[in-house]
């Protein structure tokens, strides 16, 4: 497993991480959509999923963060339902990887055409 945005100090800048992981890397992420955090999502997948489905699986990618929604809102109310999160940072920018942040502009595509 190599993590190029390691969160320990020790790793040199522009350096990454080896390491393992003592389960499959698919059951790490939590949640309904946990591919839009460890691959390329495709056009044809998305394509049939509803406006809501595509709005949980990109906020999902915050929620993964423990990204804290807007107080009341329909992404807080979900995402309080759900036993694995919790709301801890106001900005979680600096934890999305390359991957994530391409899976969340296609998804964003796919919500403003429907």
């Amino acid at each position: 497993l190599k993590v190029d945005k390691s969160w320990s100090v020790f790793v040199k800048k522009g350096k990454y991480e080896i390491g393992t992981s003592p389960y499959p890397v698919t059951k790490h992420f939590p949640g309904k959509y946990p591919q839009a955090s460890y691959r390329f999502l495709s056009k044809d997948e998305l394509k049939s999923m509803t406006v809501y489905e595509l709005k949980i699986m990109r906020n999902e990618i915050y929620a993964r963060y423990h990204y804290i929604f807007n107080s009341g809102g329909e992404m807080d109310k979900y995402f309080k339902s759900q036993k694995w999160y919790t709301g801890q940072h106001k900005n979680i920018d600096q934890y999305l990887t390359e991957l994530e942040k391409e899976n969340i502009t296609l998804i964003q595509q796919f919500e403003n055409k429907k």
